[in-house]
C-alpha cells in the first residue's frame, strides 16, 4: 500500500511519480459480518474496503490517474491541493498533475453530493513525506451507519441529523481485526522515531488518547487553533481533518490508543470491537 518505513533518505532529488486510483463499488463487511453497500478508491478495478494510501515526497510531482467504475460522472477533489473538483465521466478517467510542495496529510474524496460518497467510503489520504529516519503508520478513521449506506446506494441522500453509527474502524477494520494491520499497528523499538498519519474520513469527531506516551503534532489541516508543536497524550480529530503526529517511545511495553468517546470503542454494542489500536514497543 505504500511506505511502511522511511529510513535515512537524506536529501532526495525531486521526482515525477505516476500513480492510479480506481473508484469502485462493493460491500463493506463489519467485524460481526454485517454487509452494507459501499465505495472505495482502490489500487485496481477490484473492490477493497480500504481506500488506497497515496504517497510522495515534498518537491515531487504526482501524475495521478483516477478511473471511475460508476456509469455516472463523479467529482474528485483533494483538499488543499486541487483548486476545484474534477469531473470524471462514467466509465472514464482523468489524469491530474499535482506538485507536492509541502509535507502533510491531504484528504482526497468523491465530491459528488458531498458528503454522501465521501462518507460512503470514496475517500482516502495522500501523504507527503520529508526525508528522514522514521517509521510510518497510517490511521484512516471512520464511523459507519448501515442505514446511511443503504440510502446512498439507493440514489438518495440521507438525513444527516439522524446519523447513528454502530461501527467504528481504523483502515476499515475494527479491534481486534486491526491488530493484523501492519499499516496501523505500531511496531517499534525504544528510541525509534515514529510518525502516524491520520485522516478522519467519517462523519463523527474523535478524540484519540495515547497510553504510555505523549506525541507531538507536526501537521494539522485545521488552521485554528494552531496546534503545530503541541505535545499531548490526547487530541481531537474532527470530521474531515487530517494530521501528522510524531513520538519517540522511551519505555518498552504494549500500549493501547483509543477514542475517548467510549461509544467509538464498541462494534454494534460489543466491547472492544471498535476504534482501538495497539502499540508494541520493544
Amino acid at each position: 500500500m505504500g511506505f511502511v518505513c522511511v529510513l535515512n533518505y537524506g536529501s532526495l532529488q525531486a521526482a515525477t511519480k505516476a500513480d492510479t486510483l480506481y473508484l469502485n463499488q462493493g460491500q463493506f463487511v463489519t467485524i460481526d459480518t454485517v454487509s452494507m453497500p459501499a465505495a472505495a478508491f482502490n489500487r485496481s478495478a477490484n473492490y477493497e474496503m480500504q481506500s488506497k494510501i497515496i504517497e510522495g515526497f515534498a518537491g515531487d510531482t504526482l501524475l495521478l490517474t483516477v478511473f471511475n467504475s460508476f456509469t455516472t460522472a463523479h467529482l474528485f477533489y483533494i483538499k488543499n491541493l486541487t483548486l476545484t473538483a474534477i469531473t470524471i465521466p462514467g466509465g472514464g478517467s482523468v489524469t491530474l498533475t499535482l506538485p507536492l510542495t509541502q509535507q502533510g496529510v491531504y484528504r482526497y474524496y468523491d465530491d459528488t453530493t458531498y458528503p454522501d460518497f465521501a462518507y460512503f467510503g470514496a475517500s482516502g489520504m495522500l501523504v507527503v513525506h520529508t526525508p528522514g529516519n522514521y517509521k510510518s503508520f497510517y490511521w484512516d478513521i471512520r464511523a459507519h451507519d448501515q442505514n446511511f449506506n443503504n440510502t446512498i446506494a439507493s440514489g438518495a441522500s440521507p438525513n444527516y441529523a439522524t446519523f447513528n453509527p454502530l461501527y467504528y474502524t481504523v483502515n476499515s477494520l475494527s479491534y481486534i481485526q486491526s491488530t493484523n494491520d501492519t499499516l496501523a499497528t505500531v511496531m517499534a523499538m525504544v528510541g525509534d522515531t515514529i510518525r502516524i498519519f491520520i485522516a478522519n474520513n467519517g462523519l463523527m469527531d474523535h478524540s484519540l488518547h495515547f497510553h504510555g506516551f505523549h506525541i507531538k503534532i507536526l501537521y494539522d489541516s485545521r488552521p485554528t487553533p494552531n496546534r503545530i508543536g503541541w505535545i499531548k497524550d490526547s487530541f481531537y480529530v474532527k470530521t474531515g481533518d487530517t494530521m501528522m503526529v510524531e513520538m519517540v517511545p522511551h519505555q518498552p511495553g504494549m500500549y493501547p490508543v483509543h477514542d475517548h468517546n467510549l461509544m467509538s470503542n464498541l462494534g454494534n454494542g460489543s466491547y472492544p470491537n471498535g476504534m482501538m489500536m495497539m502499540m508494541h514497543i520493544q
